[in-house]
């Protein structure tokens, strides 16, 4: 029974150590189309937004951002953060962010596309 008991102990590739490999990345991102488009706006987000919000960092999943109230699926003006990105091109009274600057057009568009493909 011991020899069996090491042999599992040894195997580097129990499903623990597996799944931690595979969601470690990004959110849980894969190879997928649609997490290639998660990845591309969760870019984005990481490096023009967590300097102001350092509580999106805690948004990990698609899932995160839908059930935090950020993010409809499908929906860019009912999705928050695009609409305070997109500023007053969606709301009148809304300022762009980040503060003090734009979005470059790609950036703002891999939020869009990403929002959209949900």
């Amino acid at each position: 029974m011991l020899p069996l008991l090491l042999c599992s102990c040894l195997n580097s590739d129990n499903s623990a150590v597996l799944d931690y490999k595979k969601y470690e990345a990004i959110g849980g991102i894969q190879n997928t189309e649609a997490d290639q488009r998660y990845k591309s706006a969760l870019t984005v987000i990481k490096r023009k937004c967590l300097a102001c919000h350092p509580s999106y960092v805690d948004l990990k999943y698609e899932a995160d951002w839908i059930d935090s109230g950020y993010v409809r699926a499908g929906s860019l003006s009912l999705s928050s953060i695009y609409v305070v990105l997109k500023g007053a091109g969606i709301d009148a009274n809304q300022e762009d962010m980040p503060e003090g600057s734009m979005l470059e057009l790609s950036e703002l568009n891999s939020i869009k596309v990403w929002i959209e493909g949900l």
